[in-house]
């Protein structure tokens, strides 16, 4: 999310590497080390945030085909990983790519004029979604039930992290947490469901 560090990252990245998975981590626009021209400081983003979360969907393809190219990695199936605002950009994310086959969601959070579009992505998807908490989380348990009841809800799951911060950074006070998110993973899942065909074009007369 915008702010996070690696060092928010750092107990979460390295339990999933010794899981066996490899592991991309990725600055929205115009944060971190994802500045460049077209989003060059922070506050470029304002007014753009569709503009820029649509590129940073894209941004996560982009990024698994340069890491084939350069470590024997399996990219056939991965799992989307979302922090804080962010979230929003996890799901469109998974939902422009069917290799997708989990989606996780720490502390989610987006402005209340954004919120409808997460709720509505996760329930076309239907896609096994982890939510997790965290204690100083500002948004509210009802809105993460919210989001949870609209997507496959028997095959996701709603956790909380005792630990202090928000997001990743909540797991590495608490390392149970990590231990069931990596449960929940290697847990079987089903099918992702195929999305449904377009409506047919009404007929005028």
């Amino acid at each position: 999310a915008p702010g996070d560090t690696i060092l928010h990252w750092d107990s979460l990245a390295v339990a999933l590497r010794a899981s066996g998975r490899a592991v991309l981590l990725l600055d929205p626009r115009g944060h971190g080390r994802s500045l460049a021209p077209s989003c060059a400081l922070p506050f470029r983003a304002w007014g753009r945030e569709d503009e820029l979360a649509a590129l940073g969907a894209t941004d996560v393809r982009a990024a698994l085909r340069a890491l084939a190219r350069v470590a024997r990695v399996d990219t056939s199936r991965y799992v989307v990983i979302g922090s804080g605002v962010s979230c929003a950009i996890a799901a469109q994310a998974a939902e422009a790519d069917a290799r997708v086959h989990a989606l996780v969601l720490l502390s989610p959070d987006a402005p209340p004029t954004r919120r409808g579009a997460l709720r509505a992505r996760l329930a076309r998807m239907r896609l096994p979604t982890y939510f997790q908490t965290a204690a100083e989380d500002r948004p509210s348990f009802l809105w993460v039930e919210t989001l949870y009841q609209a997507g496959d809800a028997p095959n996701s799951r709603v956790a909380d992290a005792p630990g202090a911060g928000l997001g990743p950074a909540a797991m590495r006070h608490a390392p149970d947490t990590v231990t069931r998110l990596l449960r929940w993973l290697d847990a079987p899942k089903p099918a992702r469901p195929r999305p449904a065909p377009p409506p047919p074009p009404r007929r005028r007369g």
